[in-house]
């Protein structure tokens, strides 16, 4: 009977995938040129948020703007690649709304953090914060107005990456050990 969990091998292939591309989104978000664009919030929206200290709240802006944002980096993919796979689809998708995608288009945008926590200790919270501020602009604006916004900053990522970036991605075979050593120490 065999079962449908992925081999050993076939995680660590996927892995392996999901670093190439993480990675070629990182450079390709840090080589855009020009500043992304900061959205415009509406005053009472942006008060409520800077006086609202509840964490359900924060907690559920998190929540929208996360689902939100996947739900148009789809929509620009499926308009870009009707015929992507399904597999590479998701492979994508996933590095693209990750926090660390997140995270370099808040630095792009102009959104800091504190000086004296490394970013990278932060965790989740460049991530989690750009996606409450796009759930700040749905609420300040329109969901039409946030979906342009997003496609703005994700459209020219997604056609840098193509329908298919891991053959142009993939390291040489000699690199692979290199590259599978680095990450079983957590430098990737």
């Amino acid at each position: 009977m065999s079962s449908s969990r992925p081999t050993k091998k076939a995680r660590l292939s996927t892995s392996l995938d999901q670093i190439l591309i993480q990675n070629e989104i990182n450079r390709i978000v840090r080589d855009t040129p020009g500043p992304f664009d900061r959205p415009v919030l509406s005053p009472d929206v942006w008060d409520q948020y800077k006086e609202t200290n509840d964490p359900r709240f924060l907690r559920c802006l998190e929540w929208l703007g996360d689902a939100d944002v996947a739900l148009i980096v789809f929509e620009i993919q499926d308009s870009l690649f009707p015929n992507q796979s399904v597999g590479m689809a998701r492979l994508i998708r996933r590095s693209l709304v990750s926090n660390k995608t997140l995270k370099h288009i808040c630095w792009r945008l102009g959104v800091r953090f504190s000086t004296l926590v490394d970013v990278e200790d932060l965790g989740k919270a460049p991530g989690d914060a750009f996606e409450i501020l796009f759930a700040l602009l749905r609420l300040s604006r329109n969901r039409k107005t946030a979906a342009i916004w997003i496609s703005d900053i994700f459209r020219p990522i997604i056609q840098a990456l193509g329908e298919n970036p891991l053959p142009a991605l993939m390291p040489a075979p000699r690199n692979i050990k290199y590259i599978r050593a680095r990450r079983d120490k957590g430098k990737y």
